[in-house]
Formats: C-alpha cells, structure tokens, sequence
C-alpha cells in the first residue's frame, strides 16, 4: 500500500497567505543570497557536465564557500540575521493579536484534519470498494464509450452521462437499476463483515481522532509556530556537535581518544549551558503560550521530555526498591524458617 504521507499531497497553509510574518533567513541562506550570482554560472556548467540538477551544486558550492568563511565575515551574516529574528518576533507577536491569525489557525485546524482523515484511508487497503451509483454503472456499461465516441470531452463527461440517464425510460432503466441494487446488497454483506476486523476499529478510531481536534496539530508545527526565541541545543551526541561547530560531518571517528574526550567536555559543558538557557526560556510567556497549545491538542511539549524522564527513574527507583524488599522478605522468612526447622530438630535429637 501507498505510505500515508504520499497520500495528501496538498501543502499546509502558509502565515504569509494570511498576512503574517515571514521568517528571517539563517546566516548561511543569506550568505548564499549575496554570492549567488558569482557561483551560478560556475554551477550551471558544472551540471550539465555531470547531468545533475544545478541547484543542487549551488547550494553544496556555497555551503563549502561558507564554511570556509573567516568569523569576522560570518559575524556580518549573523548579525543581519539576529536583526530580522527581532523584528519577526516583534511582528509575530503583533500579527497574533489579529484576525487574519485566527483565519490562519482556522485554515491550518480544517488542513491539519483532512490530512488525518486521508491518511486514516491508509489503514483499511482492503475495505469493500463502495458500490457504483447509477450513472457509473450506465458509463461503466457502454455509456463512456458512447460519449467519448461524440467527442465529448472529458471534463464534460459526467453533466452529460446525468443527461443521458434521464432521457432513459422506465424499461431501459430497469436492467441498470437492477445491477446497482445487487452491487449495493454485496456490498452492504461485505462491509457489515469488514466492520468486525481489526483493521476497521483503528480506522474509525483515527477518524473520530481528526473529527474531534484531537492530536491534529503535530508537535514541529505548533514548536515552529510558537516557538521563536528557543535556545538552540548543542545537537544529540558529541559526533553531531563537533561536526556543526567544526563543518567536518563524520570525521569525528578519525580523532584521537584524547581529541575525542576534549569535545566530549565541550559537548556536556554546551549541554549543561542549554539546560540552563531553557529552564529560563521555559519560564516566559511565548513558553507558556506553546505549552498551552500542546495540552489542547494532546501533543507532548518540547522540554516536558526531561521531566517525564525524571519521573521514569522515580518510578524505576520505586519498582527497583519494591523487588528489592520482596527479596530480603523472602531471604528473611527462609532464614526463620530454617532456624525453626533445626530448633524441631534440637529437640527431637534431645527426646530421643
């Protein structure tokens, strides 16, 4: 079967269509803005020699331009770009106190559960097909060819089978109707069978999940929407933040024990920092804002996973205690109860 996300196609609403704000470009796009047209050229040619799409090279091109920039260079990018995160902030804030915002969240609520309601198709591949009405069944039974024979065009197809259909009379309608109904009654057998299967429930529990709101705002879209000034994180591993910091993705293997742990420092250093950064950032309205959300839509916030963690080890802790006093009662009624056996013992051995 077809994957789900390959089943809805249409894109998601965009803020701009709704006059918001748009987002500022990152420091390496707007480096990339000003050295295009020196690099384009070069791109271009460079693509047709291997048969690629030119874009591609481009974009790989500045990136390799960039990386090598002097930091005093990269500074002016990155200044620019702190300038027009201020200014969207600003803007962002303003645009939300508006109406054209509430029709975006409205669009974005009807995208978000067609989206669901599509994929939810995805679950039940093998449901009895829906029967033919009336005017399919006349196409499907000569009635395409015949128009398409008289040079009707496609999209004109349909007003004209209805035209068709009704210049029938009761007698000629009567072997079509017929075939309908049988389809009809199949059909209604084969569903009622189908409604009893596993497949079904999952169906119409996703169903009743995209009608009812539930879950229908995933969490990277209610992150990127309300979520504008979060501290940036110092990645996953080590391996992922020398390779940002340094623009060397995968030579962190190449490194010595002794390079390796020195990054290995920097990386807990980082992450420590930005635990601190978000504590505070979890603090502020913007925060509060997107926690609210999440909780309306069922999603689990951004920064709520170390608290769940947190309260996973108590709870480990608890069952690992629990398990661990059951153990020593059980050591401790055996050891009583050997005692006794070998007092009865003692005193047996003492009466004979």
């Amino acid at each position: 079967t077809m994957a789900p996300k390959k089943l809805f196609r249409k894109r998601a609403p965009k803020a701009s269509a709704c006059n918001g704000p748009s987002r500022p470009l990152p420091p390496h796009m707007l480096y990339g803005e000003a050295v295009r047209a020196q690099v384009e050229e070069e791109a271009k040619k460079e693509a047709e020699a291997k048969g690629v799409t030119w874009i591609t090279i481009l974009m790989a091109k500045v990136a390799e331009k960039y990386k090598k920039l002097p930091e005093a260079e990269k500074k002016v990018f990155t200044d620019k770009y702190e300038a027009a995160k201020a200014k969207y902030a600003e803007d962002l804030k303003k645009w939300k106190e508006t109406d054209d915002y509430k029709d975006f969240l409205k669009k974005t609520d009807e995208y978000s559960t067609k989206k669901k309601l599509v994929e939810a198709k995805a679950l039940v591949p093998d449901a009895p097909k829906k029967p033919p009405t009336a005017m399919m069944q006349w196409l499907a039974d000569g009635g395409r060819e015949k128009l398409t024979a008289a040079g009707v065009p496609h999209k004109e197809m349909m007003k004209r089978a209805s035209e068709e259909l009704k210049k029938l009379s009761a007698e000629e309608r009567a072997p079509l109707n017929a075939k309908v109904a049988k389809a009809k009654e199949e059909y209604e057998t084969a569903f009622a069978a189908y409604k009893k299967t596993d497949a079904y429930k999952k169906y119409m529990s996703a169903v009743t999940k995209a009608k009812s709101g539930s879950g229908s705002r995933t969490k990277s879209d209610l992150a990127s929407r309300f979520l504008v000034n979060k501290p940036t994180g110092p990645g996953l591993s080590p391996a992922g933040y020398y390779a940002t910091q340094t623009g060397k993705k995968g030579a962190f293997a190449e490194l010595s024990d002794a390079e390796k742990e020195e990054w290995n420092k920097k990386f807990r250093a980082a992450k420590e920092e930005h635990e601190k950064k978000m504590a505070e950032y979890m603090k502020t309205d913007e925060y509060q804002s997107y926690a609210e959300a999440s909780k309306k839509a069922g999603v689990k916030a951004v920064g709520s996973r170390k608290v769940s963690r947190k309260a996973s080890k108590k709870t480990k802790k608890r069952k690992v205690s629990k398990r661990a006093s059951k153990k020593s009662s059980k050591k401790a009624s055996k050891r009583v109860a050997k005692k006794a056996k070998e007092e009865s013992e003692e005193e047996e051995e003492e009466e004979e």
